[in-house]
């Protein structure tokens, strides 16, 4: 009977007549809410969930390319490390895998919030140019996050 927080919202899904509407059943604002326009929202997967351990929603972090080792050839002598670049620099944490979003919904992952063993993915708000090369380099680099100040 009462209506706050489902007036004028949008469903997340079919209700049948008659059924009870909880703020659950509608649609937050979103991630991007109270951003710059222009902003989008980056999925950006970790190899490793250690390296999203620490980062907590709200968190700005510099996102760091490297190309992914090739191996250490058998006389040890693999060579200088490949160098890594900041694709990404000061950028908010919106969600991480396994976390609870701001309307109560899950983005996967393991419960604990880090992701699962194999990686971890964040998602961040970034203009559409950094989103682009975070993207482009998704694929065939090792991508993690250094923790900013402030």
């Amino acid at each position: 009977t009462d209506a706050t927080g489902v007036e004028g919202g949008r469903l997340a899904g079919p209700v049948a007549a008659g059924e009870a509407l909880t703020p659950t059943r509608v649609l937050g604002p979103g991630l991007l809410a109270g951003s710059p326009p222009g902003t989008v929202a980056l999925p950006v997967r970790l190899d490793e969930s250690a390296d999203a351990a620490f980062v907590r929603q709200g968190d700005l972090v510099d996102v760091v390319a490297a190309p992914r080792a090739a191996g250490v050839d058998s006389a040890g002598g693999g060579g200088a490390a490949p160098a890594a670049r900041t694709v990404a620099r000061g950028v908010r944490v919106l969600a991480i895998s396994g976390e609870e979003s701001a309307n109560g919904s899950l983005l996967g992952g393991a419960a604990s919030g880090a992701g699962t063993s194999s990686g971890s993915v964040l998602v961040v708000a970034a203009d559409s140019a950094t989103a682009a090369t975070v993207a482009g380099l998704a694929g065939t680099t090792r991508l993690s996050v250094l923790l900013r100040d402030g």
